[in-house]
């Protein structure tokens, strides 16, 4: 295996909070089949759906951009704050 190959590896790792290589790689081609799609199981992938509902809409807000990617695998989760500070 190339430095490369295992560095991105490492970093696959890092980024899934895994603890093992084939974790880390199965984590990581789960969330993309599952963003993805074009399988049996997942014929329709989450980006499509969002690219879908932003036709649909006209546009999508970040909450619901959250919601379509957010998975099992990789959480995604959206919040928003403003304040007026006066002195």
């Amino acid at each position: 295996m190339s430095d490369a190959r295992e560095g991105k590896i490492e970093d696959l790792i890092e980024v899934l909070d895994e603890n093992t290589k084939s974790k880390a790689l199965f984590a990581a081609g789960d969330y993309l089949i599952r963003m993805r799609g074009g399988t049996t199981a997942v014929p329709t992938g989450r980006i499509a759906e969002l690219m879908q509902l932003a036709v649909e809409q006209g546009s999508v807000t970040p909450h619901e951009i959250a919601e379509a990617l957010n998975t099992s695998v990789i959480r995604i989760e959206y919040s928003s704050a403003w304040a007026i500070h006066c002195q």
